[in-house]
């Protein structure tokens, strides 16, 4: 937990804010596992405070995954599932759009392909129908046949939808991971951790999580004992690329069952003899390196959503599951210029929203909450995401076509937006979401009483807070302590993403040496060097060029904030600081 906060902001007009730790804490971490004095403070800034947890932490194993059979229903999913595939019956899986619903989605019709199931699948528009069940798919799939309607990545909010399948004479099995409404859906299963009474261990699981989850019950139903058959431990372990794609994708916190997918699923990855899997990477430029948590982030996870973003989320499912190297490669290539043509919707957005804000000031509010009819519904929460970082504002912006107004929200770490956005329930159509991000329906005549609740809500949740943007920092060291030893020991905690950054160290009082450098064709990096106590070590800060002048004379004495790394360019191995802000000294 934070314990002090600079208030004086950096150059970066943040404030920096410093972590400390329980020294008894971590001195047992130290003695248990041997590791740094730091590494162990690292590890109890991030809840990992037990040796025996630190130890998983450090070594993830896939032993370490909890039973399936824990999740709320999995049972009676299990057996429903094993009727229909005995009975030979129609299956249909029904997913989102984004990356989570496409990979959860491809996951468990590849299941259902090794019992002979070729099941269908049903994405809702984005645009026009929006996120969760819907009642015309359920009858549409009622009238096709379908006896069971399995949903991944949603379904906990379709009450409604559930009663008039079981009416049409079809069951349903939910499998989900969002937080549940008021009134939980009366079908044959809901496999939710967050389920009010959920004794599963860890509930942070993504929707492609959960749906990993059924796979691997299902599995060890047609297998003596809890021991899956080799068949099904092939499919499982190369299934695990499709959990890390999802997981890392929807931003859940990784740590836990998820940091175990993600590096399992990362090796998955690479392994993959899926072809779908083999073009996507090919196409997102990752080359032969080993993949990353940001090559999910920035590479693959977006060329799964722009699809989904632009309605054409099919095409992904297309992908991971075809058979054709050909196909694959055409997919791939379409979803890169389906992501290209995100950008340019995304960057016309971003830009329109930043005018309006020109001419509405922000002073004495607590909120951003912006509607236009030129505004792309799938693409709105890219920009609102931007826009909440960059104003330190929780930021709702809401496509209007017609009567009604389809959004998206994003917060600030301090709020929890699922919660901000149900006490505006009285003017809204339908919401659904997280912590930190959420979808919304509203009549476009309540926009404004949205609005006026939501920044109502806000006011009083984040009452005495200074809007501006926070670096969270992991201790402050002294710059000769920071060698090749002391990176590769904090490298032990990647692969790092939501709930496990990159650690965030300061120096104080340091010296700019010798002359800094502008790098980049248009000069928007900035190269220093930076000395202490007689040692000395290169600083590297990525976009920022622009604060070039304030150090260009060198011999300029400030604190900085940096994540330590080792630059191996052209084989010469030497320890850099990539900067993250820096503060001068008066």
């Amino acid at each position: 937990m934070p314990t002090a906060v600079e208030r004086h902001l950096s150059l970066t007009d943040r404030q920096w804010v410093f972590h400390d730790c329980d020294e008894r804490q971590r001195d047992r971490l130290v003695d248990a596992l041997g590791v740094s004095p730091l590494t162990a403070h690292l590890l109890v800034n991030r809840g990992v405070r037990e040796p025996e947890a630190a130890r998983s932490f450090l070594a993830p194993d896939l032993s370490n995954l909890h039973d399936p059979g824990l999740l709320p229903d999995m049972d009676r999913a299990v057996a429903r599932l094993r009727k229909a595939i005995g009975a030979g019956e129609r299956v249909l899986v029904y997913g989102d759009y984004d990356a989570d619903g496409v990979t959860s989605i491809s996951l468990l019709i590849r299941l259902l392909r090794l019992f002979g199931i070729e099941a269908p699948h049903y994405i809702p528009h984005r645009v026009e129908e929006g996120y969760g069940l819907h009642a015309e798919a359920v009858e549409a799939a009622a009238a096709d046949g379908v006896k069971l309607i399995v949903t991944v990545d949603c379904g906990t909010s379709g009450a409604a939808e559930v009663e008039l399948a079981r009416r049409l004479g079809v069951d349903v099995i939910i499998t989900d991971h969002h937080e549940p409404p008021h009134t939980v859906p009366r079908s044959c299963a809901v496999v939710n951790p967050k389920l009010t009474g959920s004794l599963y261990p860890f509930r942070d699981l993504s929707g492609v999580g959960v749906a990993f989850k059924l796979a691997w019950a299902l599995a060890q139903s047609f297998s003596p004992g809890k021991r899956v058959s080799d068949e099904f431990r092939r499919f499982l372990l190369d299934a695990i690329g499709l959990v890390a794609i999802g997981t890392v994708a929807d931003v859940v916190p990784l740590v836990g069952e998820n940091r175990i997918f993600a590096i399992y699923g990362l090796h998955a990855l690479r392994r993959s003899a899926s072809p779908g899997i083999g073009a996507l990477v090919r196409q997102a430029c990752v080359g032969d390196k080993p993949l990353t948590p940001r090559d999910i982030s920035f590479g693959i996870g977006p060329r799964l959503n722009a699809a989904g973003r632009l309605a054409q989320a099919g095409l992904c499912v297309e992908l991971l599951t075809s058979d054709s190297l050909g196909r694959a490669a055409e997919i791939a290539r379409e979803l890169d210029s389906k992501n290209r043509e995100r950008q340019r919707i995304q960057n016309a957005i971003l830009s329109d929203a930043r005018r309006r804000l020109e001419g509405e000031p922000l002073e004495g509010r607590r909120t951003i909450v912006l509607a236009d009819e030129s505004w792309h519904a799938g693409v709105v929460g890219i920009v609102a995401a931007k826009l909440a970082e960059e104003f330190s504002r929780p930021t709702v912006l809401l496509s209007l076509d017609g009567d009604v107004a389809r959004g998206s929200a994003r917060s600030v770490p301090r709020l929890n937006l699922f919660e901000a956005v149900g006490a505006c329930e009285e003017a809204l159509l339908s919401y659904g979401g997280h912590s930190q991000a959420a979808g919304l329906r509203v009549l476009r005549g309540n926009v404004e009483r949205f609005r006026e609740l939501f920044e109502a809500h806000v006011s009083r949740c984040l009452e005495g807070w200074v809007p501006c943007g926070l670096l969270e920092i992991d201790a402050e060291v002294l710059l000769p302590a920071v060698t090749h030893d002391l990176v590769h020991d904090l490298e032990r905690l990647a692969p790092h993403g939501e709930g496990n950054q990159p650690p965030v160290l300061a120096c104080s009082g340091v010296t700019v040496a010798g002359q800094p450098q502008l790098m980049g064709s248009q000069g928007n990096h900035l190269s220093f060097y930076v000395e202490q106590g007689g040692h000395s070590l290169r600083a590297v800060g990525f976009r920022m060029g622009h604060l070039y002048p304030l150090v260009a004379t060198g011999g300029v004495v400030c604190d900085i904030a940096f994540t330590p790394k080792i630059n191996d360019f052209r084989g010469i191995s030497e320890v850099e600081l990539e900067l993250c802000d820096l503060r001068l000294r008066a």
